[in-house]
């Protein structure tokens, strides 16, 4: 359904799925529904849409109704031009493991100083 918007995957976060398009998360698919994000830019296209909460602590969002596949891929491909892509978490861990070598280095330091007095 998705594939005229190029790249489509799924994955399994908290028992339920999110669908990434071209590495943007897009669709959360909770209970055989899907949801969106209540956003100001779809706000118009889906002005008949139903609102519901996706999972327990989640806030309200559009459910997607999959049945009009055109009406369906205009709500993604807008909400994909708004969305952010998922932080990169490599870089953040690759900055953690830069800090924790400083920190041995600095403490090596003190107790090599500290020997030779």
């Amino acid at each position: 359904m998705l594939s005229p918007l190029r790249e489509v995957r799924s994955r399994k976060m908290m028992g339920d799925y999110v669908i990434f398009v071209n590495e943007k998360c897009v669709i959360t698919a909770c209970d055989n529904l899907a949801y969106v994000k209540k956003l100001l830019c779809i706000e118009a296209l889906m002005a008949d849409a139903e609102i519901g909460i996706p999972y327990s602590g989640a806030k309200e969002a559009y459910k997607l109704d999959l049945s009009n596949r055109s009406a369906a891929l205009k709500v993604v491909a807008r909400l994909w031009n708004v969305l952010p892509f998922p932080k990169n978490k490599i870089k953040k861990n690759i900055w953690l493991c830069l800090l924790q070598f400083l920190y041995i280095i600095w403490l090596i330091f003190l107790l090599g100083y500290k020997l030779a007095i």
